[in-house]
């Protein structure tokens, strides 16, 4: 009989030990959320006053400085280049190809990395082959942006049937994005998140597993202040490789300018909405957004690149007042 009594202490006692164990681990998460978005705001004022010293310099560079050479094929040990579709790869690989005189190769779904090895990037949108080669380059873009572009990217090969081997330069109607988009939406948000997990987790960026990665934005590639230092981190990253070395710093800017900064370059580095165009997401998806870059930016805040995180989520929030 004295069981009984033992036995429902116990059990209370076991519940209520639970639900104040639930409440430290969402409230830990909660300080985890606000410790990311201090560490996020000190980030973007180092940004914005890297950007303030470089803005004189914007707008004089020499042209003359450099040459574009024509890509070769040369025995190397690739890096992967992986991103989202729609992130802007083309982009990427350009300046890749820019600053090192080296071929890009990609392959069918489901197809190895071919060998031999004699390209310095393999390009990819599956998710598959990761730890193939040792290096990882892995571009960002606001899903906000990336799933529209690839919506562009489908109007342009589907709609218009139109054989596209280089960058894409049309934008798609209101009349073929909203069937897109509301079809698709789920699918490719989880794609977009599943690929930075799939790809950040396999390239730790630890010296015991001997696995690194470089995270770089779109956005801060196209920037006509910050996209040529980014192409002089870009380029710190590939003099890392064996047998690889890229154009001298004095030349990044030039090499930049001529592949995303000039009007007619050989990328359109992006595409920008009259303030009069229609919104271009619900508020249902607009939230769905949020809470994977809440889930995101809890699972590598101390990661290098969870700022991006912080200002995708500003753009979300400007589209939501927008549709209110």
């Amino acid at each position: 009989m004295l069981l009984a009594p033992v036995f429902r202490v116990s059990f209370a006692w076991s519940r209520t030990v639970f639900i104040v164990l639930f409440f430290v681990v969402f409230s830990a998460n909660d300080m985890r959320v606000a410790a990311a978005d201090k560490n996020i705001d000190a980030l973007t004022t180092q940004k914005q006053r890297r950007r303030t010293s470089i803005l004189r310099g914007a707008g004089n560079i020499d042209d003359t400085s450099c040459t574009l050479k024509r890509a070769t094929h040369q025995l190397v040990e690739p890096i992967h280049a992986v991103g989202y579709p729609g992130s802007g790869n083309l982009v990427l690989i350009s300046l890749v190809q820019a600053l090192t005189g080296m071929s890009a190769e990609g392959s069918d779904v489901g197809v190895p990395p071919p060998e031999p090895y004699n390209y310095i990037t393999y390009v990819s949108h599956e998710l598959a082959h990761a730890r193939t080669f040792s290096r990882l380059i892995l571009l960002l873009r606001n899903p906000l942006k990336a799933i529209p572009s690839l919506c562009n990217f489908h109007y342009e090969r589907v709609h218009l049937q139109k054989d596209l081997m280089g960058h894409h330069k049309v934008q798609a109607p209101m009349e073929f994005w909203i069937p897109f988009r509301d079809e698709r939406f789920d699918e490719e948000l989880t794609l977009w998140k599943n690929t930075v997990e799939y790809w950040v987790d396999a390239y730790d960026n630890k010296e015991e597993s001997g696995y690194y990665r470089l995270v770089i934005s779109f956005e801060s590639l196209v920037d006509q202040y910050v996209g040529p230092l980014e192409t002089t981190r870009l380029a710190r990253f590939l003099n890392e490789t064996h047998q690889v070395s890229t154009a001298p710093a004095e030349q990044m800017p030039c090499l930049w300018n001529k592949i995303v900064g000039q009007d007619d370059g050989q990328v359109r580095a992006s595409r920008r909405r009259e303030e009069g165009d229609d919104v271009m997401f619900t508020l249902e998806q607009l939230d769905k957004i949020t809470q994977v870059l809440k889930e995101l930016t809890i699972k590598y805040y101390e990661s290098e690149f969870v700022h991006w995180f912080y200002h995708y989520q500003k753009d979300v929030n400007k589209e939501r007042e927008r549709l209110l």
